[in-house]
């Protein structure tokens, strides 16, 4: 009766997690897609188009004004047109600074630091900013990162999660004559920069912090009988990887057939019998049966519905037609549950790794497609 009260409970809970709006995060940005979603130089360029309001993007001022606000400045009020955008500034000594916007009310520059540290020489970047501005408008140095930096030498530090908020912010009045192309354009760059924090994407979802923070003591007994049920499912696959070592190369003729045949079974295993490894956090038994110039990889793992899953591949493209010769012959992927025996399921993996090797051995006769593997 406990245990009845305690499932309804969780089912409760479940339900209650099911409601939430969360924000889900699919697919890669075009900066992700490209391979280069941290480089400096890629993004010092997409924001040096977007701080030019004169350019066709047709966001005008949004990001310059978002900029000036996230700094916790008055934002100036420049002749739009006067506004222009140098990359990769070169002062006096022929060091470079990222960005330098100028116009007829300001001297702006940027030191962009996405995962790099600073070491950049700020107080020769310092006196080349005021020099551009030669003592006719203000001069802004900020250095631009996404973590905190120790600046110096008159420079401020902006983070990149300040300056994405202030845009935000502000962007539903720019978005009546945006040019719809260079919308999705910004906001999938704002998306990597976003993506690039590794705990932006529970920041997107409070509700689910907060829900989780109400419902602690639940979520824990969730949790608990969750890790119980796969350290269960690791122990069984484990002990399947023993049975799997009698039955193979112990106790099986199995091996035998194989050697008569040219042919061999080997575990993933450093001694070559056990199955057993783990990759990526995942725990997983791997054989790779060889015979004929056919290389077959048999898999045994723990599938998202917490079920035993065995599956196999062929290697080499020249040979894939062999899945669909073992598809025909019966051979398929098979989940088991955790109260199947130990035993059926090594025994049903040994099955299937001799009508593979029968199936193998004669893959020169003229009638392989339908010849008949008892099973």
């Amino acid at each position: 009766m406990v245990m009845d009260e305690e499932l309804m409970q969780l089912h409760k809970l479940l339900s209650g997690f099911k409601n939430l709006n969360i924000k889900e995060r699919k697919g890669p940005t075009l900066l992700e897609i490209a391979r280069c979603p941290g480089r400096e130089t890629v993004w010092s360029n997409i924001l040096a188009f977007y701080l030019n309001p004169n350019l066709e993007h047709g966001l005008y001022d949004l990001l310059l004004k978002s900029l000036f606000e996230a700094l916790g400045k008055e934002v100036p009020s420049p002749n739009l047109r006067s506004v222009s955008v140098e990359t990769e500034y070169l002062t006096a000594v022929g060091n470079r600074i990222d960005l330098v916007i100028t116009a007829d009310t300001f001297v702006l520059g940027i030191e962009n630091k996405v995962d790099a540290g600073l070491y950049n020489d700020l107080a020769d970047y310092s006196r080349a900013l005021t020099g551009c501005a030669a003592g006719k408008v203000p001069v802004h140095k900020v250095v631009l990162s996404k973590h905190p930096a120790l600046v110096s030498n008159s420079f401020e530090n902006l983070l990149y999660t300040d300056i994405m908020r202030a845009v935000r912010r502000n962007l539903g009045g720019y978005t009546d004559y945006v040019d719809s192309k260079y919308l999705v354009f910004f906001l999938d760059f704002l998306k990597t920069i976003e993506n690039s924090y590794k705990n932006s994407y529970m920041t997107d979802n409070m509700d689910v912090v907060n829900f989780l923070r109400n419902n602690a003591e639940e979520v824990g007994r969730l949790m608990s009988y969750y890790n119980g049920l796969q350290k269960e499912m690791v122990l069984k696959l484990e002990n399947i990887d023993r049975l799997l070592v009698e039955r193979l190369f112990d106790n099986s003729t199995l091996g035998q057939r194989l050697a008569a045949l040219g042919g061999r079974l080997q575990g993933q295993a450093a001694n070559k019998r056990s199955g057993r490894f783990t990759w990526q956090g995942d725990a997983l038994v791997k054989h790779n049966l060889q015979l004929n110039g056919v290389s077959v990889f048999y898999q045994l793992g723990v599938n998202w519905k917490h079920k035993l899953y065995a599956h196999y591949w062929v290697d080499g493209r020249q040979n894939q037609h062999y899945e669909q010769i073992f598809s025909e012959h019966h051979i398929i992927a098979k989940e088991f549950d955790l109260e199947d025996q130990d035993e059926t399921i090594a025994q049903t993996v040994e099955q299937q790794l001799a009508q593979m090797v029968e199936l193998l051995a004669f893959r020169e006769h003229p009638y392989l497609g339908t010849t008949t593997v008892e099973s």
